[in-house]
């Protein structure tokens, strides 16, 4: 697959040294920017996934013709107690015991994957104050309120919100990824971008992740 960033050669793919500070999907050139949508109810996974194929449709073949891409949206591997995480072309990540420093590395592999070939899905807990905040004037940085749950086969369960990641920045000292949701464009008052929000890096974690192979 051919790079999608205008400045690739400045970064070490190999260690992820040279990565800019900031950066976002959107500031490439020649690329229509998929739409913003407003999802209906338990619909997230469906526009994220959706979302994040057209952006790298787009960015990869500036709209050319191409075949159906295929998309992975839990790429693991157990190995006795381990549970191990792949993504292509950056070696197997153990994700069952998440210490800072292997979050760091996995957090630096996502982003040479943004800026290489393009967005990527993610999932993660919603609390009520994230999903009350149809504006997206908060980054958010993990529940301060009860998370959401529902009846999944007769037990609650805390479900899961799916959003595309598109770049990344720091925000009051905060470092984020910048993200496309599906809550239409009124949603974005954190990012300054109609759509977008911003989430802190903490939250993401391995086991939680879907590249989309285009």
């Amino acid at each position: 697959m051919e790079f999608i960033s205008t400045a690739f050669n400045d970064v070490d793919f190999s260690t992820g040294s040279g990565l800019p500070k900031e950066y976002s999907v959107r500031n490439v050139a020649l690329v229509k920017y998929p739409p913003v949508r407003r999802q209906k109810e338990d619909t997230c996974g469906a526009y994220a996934v959706l979302t994040a194929i057209e952006w790298r449709l787009a960015l990869k073949l500036r709209l050319q013709p191409c075949t159906l891409p295929k998309f992975d949206m839990h790429n693991f591997e157990r190995q006795g107690e381990t549970e191990t995480f792949k993504i292509r072309g950056y070696g197997i990540w153990d994700v069952s015991n998440n210490t800072e420093e292997k979050h760091e590395d996995l957090i630096k592999i996502l982003k040479l994957e943004i800026y290489r070939h393009g967005p990527i899905v993610v999932q993660f807990l919603p609390d009520e104050n994230y999903m009350a905040d149809k504006t997206g004037k908060n980054i958010y940085t993990g529940p301060t309120s009860p998370l959401i749950k529902k009846i999944i086969n007769g037990k609650e369960r805390p479900i899961s919100h799916i959003i595309v990641l598109t770049g990344w920045r720091t925000q009051d000292n905060l470092d984020c990824f910048e993200y496309q949701n599906s809550w239409g464009k009124k949603f974005g008052e954190a990012s300054g971008i109609p759509g977008y929000g911003l989430i802190s890096v903490d939250l993401i974690q391995g086991n939680e992740i879907g590249v989309p192979i285009v």
